[in-house]
């Protein structure tokens, strides 16, 4: 397997796991109808930020991968706000 192959591999299961954040978030975001221009900017900003990350991280460029890497976090926490207003 080339280098390339190992770093994408190795993005895939980044992004697997980034998943397991957002997706139960965007889920009672929806079901609680919480969505709001914060929900919006949230999940755009993760969404941007997972794309950045992956063309920052298959060529190896590390200090843009880092960077795209926390909008993706700032992007979940701006979706998990909303969501752990209402359970306080």
């Amino acid at each position: 397997m080339s280098a390339f192959q190992e770093r994408t591999l190795r993005a895939i299961a980044n992004h697997i796991e980034g998943m397991l954040l957002f997706i139960p978030l965007a889920i009672m975001v929806a079901l609680l109808e919480l969505s709001s221009a914060l929900t919006l900017w949230g999940t755009a900003l993760y969404l941007g930020g997972r794309v950045a990350f992956t063309l920052f991280y298959l060529p190896g460029i590390p200090y843009l991968r880092s960077a795209a890497w926390g909008v993706a976090i700032l992007g979940i926490i701006l979706l998990a706000v909303p969501v752990f207003a209402v359970m306080l």
